[in-house]
């Protein structure tokens, strides 16, 4: 998920999809509600403890960070993708494909209310990567709202949360 959410076009939300953690990655983040708050703020810490998913929790978030140093340190995907674009947009262009391969057998139906959806996803899809980017403020409220945005988006399968960033 970290090397798809670094990966522009390829959402960590379907990288969660196709590996099967997609439930338990949502339901995790759910466990951290107003009980579990009532708990932190009862001092009651043995109780905040057991509520949220941690042992599911705390090796994905190190999975995560560990890839987003790979891939930011150690094969710097954002240097490469300036110095190599060719390379690395086919990469891109392969791993996208490959996710919508991986992602049609759990296709229920293929009718022509999916047709039209498909259509409308593609032109949409076609219309947001044809988006030139723009020169925004540096400022703090707008790069929290940036930030909301992308996370929101690295959470859904088939929106990429670096993508966003970038236009």
């Amino acid at each position: 998920m970290g090397a798809a959410d670094v990966v522009p076009g390829v959402s960590g939300g379907t990288m969660a999809f196709i590996l099967g953690i997609y439930t338990q990655l949502i339901e995790a983040i759910r466990s951290f509600d107003t009980v579990w708050l009532q708990h932190i703020f009862k001092l009651e810490f043995k109780s905040a403890l057991q509520r949220p998913h941690f042992g599911f929790v705390i090796p994905l978030i190190i999975g995560i960070f560990c890839a987003l140093l790979f891939f930011t340190r150690v094969i710097p995907l954002p240097t490469l993708l300036h110095t190599h674009p060719e390379p690395i947009y086919g990469l891109f262009f392969g791993l996208i494909v490959g996710s919508i391969i991986a992602l049609l057998p759990e296709a229920e139906r293929f009718d022509a209310s999916a047709v039209f959806f498909v259509s409308v996803g593609t032109i949409l899809g076609w219309l947001v990567v044809n988006l030139v980017p723009v020169k925004t403020p540096d400022a703090a409220w707008f790069i929290f709202l940036s930030g909301m945005l992308a996370i929101s988006a690295m959470l859904l399968p088939g929106i990429s949360g670096a993508f966003i960033l970038l236009i």
